[in-house]
């Protein structure tokens, strides 16, 4: 089909995707999008596109799927817990009951790099932890940490007390 009006091939704008592989290591990112899709197997999973915010690689998306159902159960186990590693580190408590809740969360994810025959090098996300600056919930809270005594704040920086 011709196009109504001719693109003139010089004033397309040039791409500044950058298709590189992230380099291996944890960064901060936010879940762009999230949905359930059919799996080949007869299962379900979520597919994950997480977009990178912080200095390094700002900007970039990676993407993973997570499993929630799998005829194989020890797959469906493991996704099972990286979606709880997901929804504990955006800090979203009681029931996740639609993966738009997952959209804007923000967490610290681990990149590698995942060598295949088929598809050769590409990133891959192997783990998620809340972002530093989160608050702490009693969930998230490890055991033997809990019951122990926090720190008395003061309003004197350490430096400044004698």
């Amino acid at each position: 089909m011709r196009f109504d009006n001719p693109f003139d091939v010089a004033e397309l704008p040039k791409s500044e995707n950058d298709y590189s592989l992230i380099p291996d290591g944890w960064y901060s990112a936010v879940i762009k999008t999230a949905e359930i899709k059919s799996a080949k197997s007869g299962g379900k999973y979520i597919s994950v596109r997480f977009n990178i915010t912080g200095d390094k690689q700002a900007g970039r998306g990676v993407f993973a799927n997570i499993n929630i159902r799998n005829p194989n159960m020890e797959a469906e186990k493991i996704g099972l817990q990286q979606l709880g590693d997901v929804v504990r580190s955006v800090g979203i408590m009681g029931k996740l009951m639609d993966t738009d809740q997952l959209i804007g969360g923000q967490l610290n994810i681990k990149v590698a790099t995942r060598k295949s025959e088929k598809y050769g090098e590409q990133n891959e996300v192997k783990g998620y932890k809340p972002l530093i600056n989160m608050p702490l919930t009693a969930e998230s809270v490890p055991e033997e940490l809990k019951g122990a005594s926090a720190p008395k704040s003061s309003s004197v920086p350490p430096w400044a007390a004698k």
